[in-house]
């Protein structure tokens, strides 16, 4: 690696433009989480996220695509997170503080994609039989 090459750092995403890519997102939601990975869904998502990335850019100016896809992915695994970390809190027995509650732009993404959050509830115990 050539010492003079330096990572470039972008400039740290404020509230109201990660709530706007969550909003854009929201509208192609079927298509950009969509599992598929044809030819034909490709073109979709390529076309999907460039009307994300050209939204956004109107909206608040020079994002790359692969930068707002990288938040994209990052909000949503900070979603998970939050959730995750919720649920371990409520099993846990004892006092204590309650534990804080998943953010609005969670609870956001939450609600866009709830498949996402669903574990499997098995009353009878931990092993569970999927047909």
């Amino acid at each position: 690696m050539n010492m003079n090459m330096k990572k470039f750092r972008t400039e740290n995403w404020e509230k109201d433009e990660k709530s706007y890519l969550l909003e854009l997102a929201s509208e192609n939601i079927e298509i950009i989480e969509d599992k598929k990975t044809d030819i034909e869904n490709n073109k979709k998502k390529e076309v999907a996220w460039n009307t994300i990335v050209s939204k956004f850019c109107s909206r608040y100016g020079n994002r790359d695509k692969k930068r707002i896809k990288e938040q994209y992915q990052r909000l949503k695994l900070k979603a998970k997170e939050e959730y995750r970390q919720q649920a371990k809190s409520m099993k846990q027995t004892g006092g204590g503080p309650a534990s804080k509650p998943p953010g609005p732009l969670s609870e956001f993404i939450f609600n866009m994609l709830p498949g996402d959050f669903i574990n499997p509830i098995n009353p009878y115990g931990s092993i569970c039989v999927r047909n």
